[in-house]
């Protein structure tokens, strides 16, 4: 069965370009995932505390929140690309834990940790957890804050995250406020480099690698101790719908958004021996300091001109918090698209190869005779 279903899965691909855009119904990723965790191909825990009738009943992301319009339509149950391999095979220990409110002794307060969490999209993340009842630990490069400085639910600190020794200090130091408790770690913190590639300078782009990625990286080396020892902990990476279709002028940064996203699909699959769920969400262009500081600069983004700035740092933040609570953590969605031009750029992969290419191309040219 599992055979013809991939055969299927095949010939889908093959003669999608004559098909109508349909994604794929939640009963193939059921029966995939059915097969997967009795064959044992693709895991090597062989443990996981879930027999098959669980995993195909327990299945079910029909759970919506009506925390705004916006929220509902990014989070739509229908984005089926986006489903995880891993999510349902969750052991008791941390599927069980879900719903607990006391799951540290001595520390019932949740937390998370939110990184570049001084300016836009990471400073609204965390005031809106802080003012949830979070305790969290807001942390920048600079060390500078506007804001938060007299909340009993704020710990702020100084951290480059493109150092290792310096995030697992930070981590360190905030979990000596939690009692070692850290429900959500929060990835953010990042840079932008905007332009033609040829323009560009490698200190810079090695500069983002070691924000955009390293810094990602880093933060989930130092935070996994205790995320391990936590149960229900959650892992969120905020990415960019630049992972979903290389973006011109945004080149290195449209890579490094890439990583991003197959390390969240890797390691959602390792970690689900501990019953670790990790998520990336993934706006189109926001509102933030750091793009409008790269557009002041001159520079012009052929698909940002077509498109627009339409989010704001709450739209990020509005899903960031839906896709996190308990209701949702059992959902298989792996990759969160924040806004319609984001989720419908998240279909990509289902249109022929060319597609994409052809809708960047079309809009670089546009705005080209535009510009003369």
């Amino acid at each position: 069965m599992f055979d013809l279903l991939l055969q299927q899965l095949v010939e889908f691909r093959v003669s999608f370009g004559h098909t109508p855009i349909q994604p794929f119904p939640l009963s193939f990723y059921k029966q995939c995932k059915a097969k997967l965790i009795t064959s044992g191909r693709a895991f090597t825990s062989r443990d996981r505390g879930t027999s098959p009738a669980e995993i195909v009943d327990s299945d079910n992301d029909s759970a919506n929140t009506n925390d705004s319009a916006n929220t509902n339509d990014s989070a739509s149950a229908n984005d089926s690309n986006n489903y995880s391999v891993s999510e349902i095979y969750r052991e008791k220990k941390g599927s069980n834990a879900l719903q607990s409110g006391t799951d540290k002794e001595g520390m019932t307060q949740k937390t998370v940790f939110v990184s570049g969490a001084g300016r836009g999209i990471g400073r609204d993340i965390a005031e809106r957890f802080a003012k949830e009842g979070y305790l969290v630990g807001a942390y920048t490069r600079s060390g500078h804050f506007e804001w938060g400085q007299n909340d009993p639910n704020v710990v702020q600190g100084k951290m480059d995250s493109s150092d290792p020794e310096d995030y697992k200090r930070a981590i360190e130091d905030f979990m000596k406020h939690t009692d070692g408790r850290l429900d959500i770690l929060i990835n953010n913190a990042g840079v932008a480099v905007i332009g033609e590639f040829e323009t560009q300078k490698f200190e810079d782009e090695k500069r983002l690698f070691d924000v955009n990625v390293m810094g990602y990286i880093n933060g989930i080396h130092a935070a996994l101790p205790y995320l391990k020892n936590t149960p229900g902990a959650q892992i969120v990476n905020i990415s960019s719908a630049a992972s979903f279709v290389g973006t011109p002028d945004l080149a290195v940064y449209s890579a490094a958004k890439f990583a991003i996203r197959g390390l969240t699909e890797a390691l959602d699959i390792e970690f689900m021996k501990y019953g670790i769920r990790i998520i990336d969400v993934n706006p189109l262009f926001v509102k933030t300091d750091m793009v409008e500081k790269e557009l002041e600069k001159g520079y012009t983004i052929p698909i940002l001109k077509t498109l627009g700035l339409k989010l704001t740092v709450s739209d990020v933040t509005d899903v960031v918090w839906t896709a996190t609570r308990p209701e949702k953590q059992k959902s298989s969605r792996l990759h969160w698209a924040v806004g319609k031009q984001a989720r419908a750029l998240s279909h990509q992969h289902f249109l022929p190869n060319a597609a994409p290419r052809a809708l960047t191309r079309a809009m670089a040219k546009r705005n080209a005779k535009k510009g003369q």
